[in-house]
């Protein structure tokens, strides 16, 4: 049904996201059956899937179907930029899968992101991780990792598989990019296709999330799909309102209620992201869905049948991982909702910090929602950020007031406000939560280059365009491009300006066989043994082995668990410490280790052996060696 919709770019997009997310549920119950490790439970599914796709298109499923010239909705004068264009593009994506091709720099992406998929693969298995929080939230694209790592040979198959996962994320950009071009092209035309797909792609934040491996560029990939297919499924406007639409650019009948299914297919696996998801894309999927033969016919039986439709085809998308986290757990929202579910680990004290450090920032009078919080956000993510461009937001201003497509423009504008609302009354507000948004504002973008015509509008445009990707493109190289691009990547697993000098020290000298105990650090990514740690929003594990313990107590735990060493970091925990921050135990001083050196059950701290580098006052921690137990 949709080929018949879609030119067969659209159907290529479409298909690689159904696709990806697809890979990442068959990861994700390959995990959950325990068989992470073996190659031919990822190879024979895939098999399968090819050789299904391949019949398909000997039959001519991927046939194009263009919209014909005679029915396009902009008058032909309006559609002067040509496809060739698009070359402007590929500085971009050279840029973004050069820096994804590298090792990872964040914390996020060391502490859950990369981190999840590398202990879930050495254990063979997708478990409950009760030492960290994040890692039991959904991962869909994240997990993508896991078949790379099955399929590298070595010991460091994991570290390589990790790497081939980054690349993967990185793609949902150019990928939405190119959604963004046939969406243009359909609803509108050729130039707004380009221009949107241009804006989009060299928005810095874009590169900045696929480069450092977030997953918010795999959010608003799916964000933007989900509501594309939705508004395949729009009934076309009455032409006697004086409403422009293209019959061709809508579904009827049964083919609109396969892209309904789609977009909610889509929406579900926008939610495997991200729990986030379930707000900025499934909710205004669903109103979509209700709205779509228009508002007299909300209770109608056919929009009723649309919103079941679509719930299902949610949970398609990602009712695996809320499965998941029921059957491990009890709680399919896990860490969320902990006061209606519960949750292995969640105390009442743990859930409340989860909620404080999560909820909406308040002011210094306490207030959360004002016109000057209001218009200070608007300001610092729209017009001050470093990382937005100067393309994108002045073109969806002047989009906003064309006489020209009016229903389509209502529709995404109003798509974009619930976006910015949800994310300003219901988040903490960090700036990459609004991204989802982007997508959408770029398409605003690309119509509003179709505002005015003649040549002096031409010129504008083009200048606009040429200087504006020219400052992103340096904006994006001197923020986000690592400076060893050009070298062995195995020669980077230990570079000195990304990985802590304590884990350098900890990969040369902790011996064949023997763990690491982390307090404070959560970011183990980067060790090559296994590692003992939390987050600090978990139960800190330090306090579990230590406290109320005996000497010989003590020695036994951490002999038992094989533990050589014990890494303290305390720059990190004074700054879980500090007012307004997340919080760490009181256990954990600097008075207990020096009790633990005394008691010969700690040795002395190696600090000053592995102090030296550039960044070592941002690292400031101590190793401590673990004594052997008496005899």
């Amino acid at each position: 049904a949709l080929v018949r919709l879609v030119p067969r770019l659209a159907v290529a997009v479409f298909s690689l996201a159904v696709g990806l997310s697809v890979l990442s549920l068959l990861a994700l119950a390959i995990g959950l059956l325990r068989q992470l490790r073996h190659v031919l439970a990822y190879t024979i599914p895939v098999a399968l899937l090819l050789t299904l796709a391949g019949l398909r298109f000997r039959r001519r499923v991927f046939a194009p179907s263009e919209v014909p010239s005679d029915q396009r909705d902009e008058p032909a004068t309006t559609d002067w930029l040509p496809t060739g264009v698009l070359w402007l593009a590929a500085p971009f994506v050279l840029v973004i899968l050069a820096g994804a091709m590298l090792p990872p720099r964040a914390f996020d992406v060391r502490e859950y992101h990369l981190q999840a998929p590398k202990e879930w693969f050495a254990a063979g298995a997708i478990t409950f991780m009760p030492h960290n929080v994040y890692a039991n939230m959904p991962l869909g694209p994240q997990i993508l990792s896991l078949p790379a790592m099955a399929i590298m040979p070595g010991e460091m198959n994991w570290w390589w598989g990790a790497l081939a996962g980054k690349v993967l994320m990185a793609l949902y950009v150019p990928l939405t990019s190119l959604a963004l071009f046939t969406c243009g092209r359909r609803f509108f035309n050729t130039t707004v296709g380009v221009v949107a797909a241009l804006a989009y792609l060299s928005i810095p934040w874009m590169a900045h999330v696929s480069i450092e491996s977030y997953v918010d560029g795999a959010l608003a990939c799916y964000a933007f799909l989900a509501f594309y297919a939705a508004m395949l499924g729009f009934a076309p406007a009455n032409r006697t309102t004086g409403t422009s639409a293209r019959q061709s650019d809508y579904a009827t009948g049964k083919s609109a209620h396969r892209t309904i299914a789609l977009s909610g297919f889509l929406a579900g696996a926008a939610v495997s992201c991200k729990y986030p998801g379930l707000l900025f894309v499934v909710v205004p999927v669903l109103m979509l869905a209700a709205f779509a033969n228009g508002p007299r016919a909300v209770f109608s039986r056919d929009a009723l049948s649309r919103l079941g439709l679509t719930l299902i085809a949610v949970l398609l998308g990602c009712g695996l991982w809320l499965g998941k986290n029921w059957g491990l757990t009890g709680n399919p929202t896990y860490p969320l909702l902990v006061s209606i579910f519960g949750g292995e680990t969640r105390t009442p004290e743990k859930d409340q910090q989860w909620r404080r450090a999560h909820a909406v920032p308040q002011d210094d009078d306490g207030r959360r929602y004002t016109l000057r919080q209001f218009g200070n956000a608007v300001e610092r993510v729209a017009v001050s950020s470093p990382r937005i461009s100067p393309i994108v937001i002045p073109l969806a201003v002047v989009a906003l007031f064309h006489v020209r497509h009016r229903r389509k423009l209502i529709l995404i504008g109003s798509v974009v406000a619930f976006m910015f609302a949800a994310w300003f009354l219901l988040t903490h507000r960090i700036d990459r939560f609004w991204l989802p948004a982007l997508p959408l504002i770029a398409l605003l973008a690309g119509v509003g280059v179709t505002r005015f015509d003649g040549p002096w509008w031409r010129r504008v445009v083009i200048a606009v365009l040429f200087w504006g990707l020219v400052w992103n493109l340096a904006v994006i190289a001197g923020m986000n491009t690592p400076p060893k691009l050009l070298v062995d990547l195995a020669s980077l697993q230990d570079d000195r300006n990304r990985v802590h000098p304590a884990h350098r020290w900890l990969n040369e000298n902790v011996p064949p066989g023997k763990t690491v105990l982390l307090v404070g650090d959560a970011q183990p990514f980067d060790l090559k043994m296994p590692a003992w740690y939390n987050t600090c929003f978990d139960a800190c594990l330090f306090e579990e082995l230590m406290a109320g313990k005996t000497r010989a107590e003590r020695l036994q735990i951490l002999h038992e668990r094989d533990i050589s060493h014990i890494f303290v970091q305390w720059s990190e925990i004074d700054r879980y410490r500090s007012p307004g921050n997340y919080g760490f135990t009181d256990y954990v001083t600097k008075e207990v280790f020096r009790q633990l050196v005394a008691d010969d059950v700690l040795g002395m701290p190696l600090g000053q052996k592995i102090a030296g580098t550039e960044q070592s006052n941002r690292w400031i921690g101590e190793i401590y060696p673990v004594n052997a137990p008496e005899s």
